[in-house]
């Protein structure tokens, strides 16, 4: 469930192997700073996971207290299900709104994942049909 993997800056609290996080783009405090193209480098609201830190470590930073140490994430990929004409591998979709009254569904937190919110999201695979308890045609997709 990893892909695509960079090289970025992280606050030194949080640069751990394994650690996951949400890259929100940059605080406006970041525009002067020197460092803000190895910082700024992610994709807003992408899920992260750090798959290695680096021993380089940076003092100066307004926003992390203890400064920045550089790390190397990976990108954290989703299931999550759609619409059958949602499903279309390489199309950027942002997912229908949609509701369901049967919570105790088996696919309910396929159809309404937790994290990952209503964001325009890439459709890397279509992973095959799902089972609904309303009988729409849903398909699970990665993104």
């Amino acid at each position: 469930m990893f892909s695509v993997s960079g090289i970025t800056l992280i606050g030194e609290h949080i640069a751990r192997e394994g650690m996951q996080f949400v890259f929100n783009g940059g605080a406006p405090e970041c525009r002067e700073c020197k460092l803000k193209i190895a910082c700024l480098n992610l994709e807003p609201g992408q899920h992260y996971r750090v798959a290695e830190v680096r021993p380089k470590h940076h003092d100066e930073c307004v926003i992390h207290e203890g400064g920045v140490r550089i790390v190397r994430v990976e990108e954290i990929t989703h299931r999550r299900a759609v619409r059958r004409k949602q499903a279309l591998e390489g199309s950027i979709i942002t997912p229908d709104e949609r509701s369901c009254p049967v919570i105790g569904c088996p696919s309910y937190r396929l159809c309404f994942p937790l994290g990952i919110g209503k964001a325009k999201h890439k459709v890397l695979r279509d992973l095959g049909p799902v089972k609904c308890a309303i009988g729409e045609e849903l398909r699970l997709i990665e993104v």
